[in-house]
């Protein structure tokens, strides 16, 4: 039994790791709080659906039909995606295994009853915790289809191994065999025999890539490469023979330029719109961030930069540069180039260096659409980052924002003008060091909008100089200090910032590592609210729920407490667990690889603390109110000291902050794994069916404050959510009090 707990809960969380990139490929990577919510929904439903209708039903026939239906959803994912390629199927048949997975796992409490909670809760985390350990290095091995596949066979196993009738080596024989076939599959697939996706028209959610391949007869994706960040395409289009296209996760295509074989096609590529910054500079150290295809590297090389830094946070869509050499030549294989595949503002937090230009062409995290991501962290564009960039810039040194949406670059524009006034410099001045063109023949690219910011005036020659080769290029000024004064960019010069910002329609202010919202552009707190609204429902929903499963089984009249502490106790660690990835971000890099260190460390902690919990048995007959109001106090402890230290900025080795993040998260998590259990534990004897009830409400409370939090943090910021969890600790610790541990 304690091996098939372990490994239901390393198959679930595997899938649901695995479900935010497929997701972010089919959909959109703001859909991965949605991916967690899919989960706890169907956890906390599996619960309430065995409770009520599986009451007569033996223990191994529960648990070898729900592996078998767990492995058979996660087989016919695939399977969808050749027959019924829509986002749909995908969605019910993930919502199905977790339904089984959350029937299975309260079978399980029950099965270990109050005495076994603590063991119970342990190899729950365990088995997590594993799970987000491995989920990384499968995705960059995998990808997530394979590995999908893959865990459907582990569940296929488990239900062979289940069963207690009669014939039980026939059973185990069928079992194998099944996954066996799934294993196959899995490996046919990693190993492309076996085809991932159908044709990308068939689906359904318009993404740049589908909808190029619904309309471009000609273009075709020849190559593709899976990585823990996501999915790279390489798009090939037969009229457009000197370049291919690299898409990330369907999204911001990469150009990758054949090698230019003569004079004419150099002198072709000193015409485009990203060689600009380059030719106005002529800098020594030039930074790429968001690097890509090359494109810029090419652009550089061809200019003769003497040392160009490269920084590309996916490695699949360097796997394909390094691919097709022959097309581009040496890009990041030369002496001058040294590549870093790393998140970028991780980047320019490690480095010492100073560069005459860093250039960043549309760095976005989706697709060019903003009002799709008013709920994606982009930490790249916040103040914080701003005043970083510009401590790594020369004296003569300049920033180069290249975007496609004006609305962003004028919010590019605001934030480098609120830095620099930061930074004690006047408005005025301010202003006589930022520099805005547009592009009129964007031709084949995205790159529409430029933004040169300079850590000092520039002066009017080079202003002057950079106004003619506008023009040579067919660029048009937009904002040029004492040259053009084009609109919105002179309303800012004339009204000032505040002012400027009071008369928008949308919200422009600039935004900070704390609420780094950047692409949400709606303004005050009700229309923020009104974009919120699937985030409410959902958590009303679950309220509502969790209420059936309270209200629908007959309970002692003093088991609301018991049952509140435990709704409190899942929005209260959901509040923590979400507010900690989202102020971690940075120090760890990458969202899927924050999400598994994350996950790994409150996990492991929180089984470390459920042990320890199991042991502190004469403090007080009341010690789940003091576990959950030690919990509310180290994490108030732990926000106050994330103000100023959540970068770790003093290590400079990723895989050392990585260590650190999981120490500094060890006395938060072991108390954190304290009060749960203790609930459970507290349940009478005789009454065991009471502690599937207490886990799926505790289910559906997390359903309910994993969307409840991306609400806050939208209008309040992390700090202030994670500070929420302490008052939700805080109340279960009161609802708590008359709920004796035994």
């Amino acid at each position: 039994m304690y091996l098939r707990l372990f490994l239901l809960t390393f198959v679930t969380f595997l899938f649901e790791i695995s479900l935010t990139r497929l997701f972010g490929y089919i959909l959109s990577q703001h859909f991965t709080p949605i991916c967690i919510s899919l989960a706890l929904f169907g956890l906390g439903t599996g619960a309430f659906i065995r409770l009520s209708f599986c009451r007569n039903i033996s223990a191994h026939r529960i648990f070898t039909a729900g592996f078998a239906v767990m492995g058979m959803s996660l087989l016919l994912v695939y399977l969808s995606f050749q027959v019924f390629p829509h986002v749909l199927g995908t969605v019910l048949l993930a919502l199905t295994f977790f339904v089984a997975s959350g029937a299975l796992i309260s079978m399980f409490y029950e099965e270990f009853k109050a005495k076994g909670a603590y063991l119970a809760y342990t190899l729950d985390m365990a088995g997590g915790a594993l799970a987000c350990l491995a989920a990384v290095p499968l995705l960059n091995l995998t990808g997530p289809v394979s590995m999908t596949v893959g865990a459907g066979a582990v569940c296929a196993l488990l239900s062979a191994m289940s069963w207690g009738g009669g014939n039980r080596r026939g059973v185990f024989l069928v079992g194998t065999l099944v996954a066996v076939a799934m294993v196959i599959l899995s490996a046919g697939i990693h190993f492309r025999f076996i085809a991932e996706f159908p044709d990308r028209k068939l689906f359904a959610h318009a993404k740049p890539l589908t909808q190029r391949a619904a309309t471009d007869d000609h273009g075709k994706i020849v190559d593709f490469e899976w990585s823990s960040v996501g999915r790279a395409d390489l798009y090939e289009d037969p009229d457009h023979e000197e370049l291919k296209w690299i898409y990330y996760d369907q999204t911001n295509p990469s150009i990758m330029l054949r090698e230019a074989m003569n004079d004419g096609e150099r002198d072709f590529l000193r015409s485009r719109f990203a060689y600009f910054p380059i030719s106005i500079l002529d800098p020594d150290e030039m930074l790429v961030v968001g690097a890509g295809g090359g494109y810029e590297i090419k652009l550089a090389k061809l200019a003769g930069v003497d040392q160009i830094d490269a920084v590309e946070i996916n490695p699949a869509i360097i796997r394909l540069v390094k691919r097709r050499q022959s097309f581009t030549g040496p890009l990041y294989e030369t002496g001058n180039v040294n590549l870093s595949v790393t998140e970028g503002r991780t980047f320019l937090m490690r480095s010492k260096k100073r560069y005459d230009l860093i250039q960043m062409s549309l760095v976005l995290t989706g697709s060019a659409d903003s009002a799709t991501h008013a709920t994606l962290e982009n930490y790249l564009y916040t103040r914080e980052s701003f005043t970083a960039i510009m401590r790594r810039l020369s004296d003569r040194g300049c920033l180069a924002i290249i975007d496609d949406s004006a609305d962003r670059t004028v919010r590019q524009f605001l934030t480098a003008l609120a830095v620099l006034q930061e930074s004690g410099v006047e408005q005025d001045q301010a202003l006589k060091q930022i520099c805005v063109f547009y592009n009129l023949e964007p031709g084949p690219t995205a790159y529409r909008n430029l933004l040169l910011v300079f850590p000092n005036e520039p002066g009017e020659a080079m202003c002057r100089q950079a106004v003619a080769e506008a023009k040579r290029l067919n660029l048009q000024p937009l904002w040029v200090p004492n040259l053009v004064a084009g609109r919105p960019f002179s309303d800012v010069a004339e009204l000032g910032m505040d002012q400027f910002l009071e008369k928008q329609q949308i919200e422009l202010s600039p935004v900070t590592d704390d609420q780094p919202y950047f692409f949400d552009f709606t303004k005050g707190p009700w229309k923020k609210l009104k974009v919120a609204w699937p985030f409410l429902s959902l958590a009303a929903f679950a309220a509502v729920f969790a209420g059936l499963i309270r209200f629908g089984k007959r309970t002692r009249p003093h088991d609301w407490r018991t049952h509140l502490t435990a709704f409190l106790i899942g929005l209260g660690f959901m509040f923590v667990e979400l507010g900690l990835i989202q102020k971690l971000t940075i120090a760890i890099g990458s969202p899927t690889k924050i999400l598994s260190v994350l996950l790994f460390s409150i996990l492991l902690w929180c089984g470390i603390g459920s042990q320890i919990g199991s042991r502190i048995t004469r403090i007080s007959r009341r010690r789940i109110s003091v576990f959950c109001w030690v919990v509310a106090a180290v994490n108030g402890i732990f926000v106050y000291w994330l103000q100023d230290h959540y970068l770790l900025e003093s290590i400079s080795s990723g895989n050392l902050r990585i260590i650190a993040v999981i120490l500094l998260l060890a006395p938060l998590g072991v108390v954190m794994g304290m009060p749960f259990p203790s609930l459970l534990n507290s349940v009478k004897t005789g009454e065991d069916r009471q502690l599937g009830v207490i886990w799926g409400i505790n289910g559906l409370a997390s359903l309910a404050g994993a969307n409840l939090w991306i609400v806050c943090s939208l209008l309040a910021g992390g700090s202030v959510t994670l500070l929420c969890g302490s008052v939700l600790y805080v109340l279960a610790g009161l609802s708590a009090w008359k709920v004796r541990a035994s």
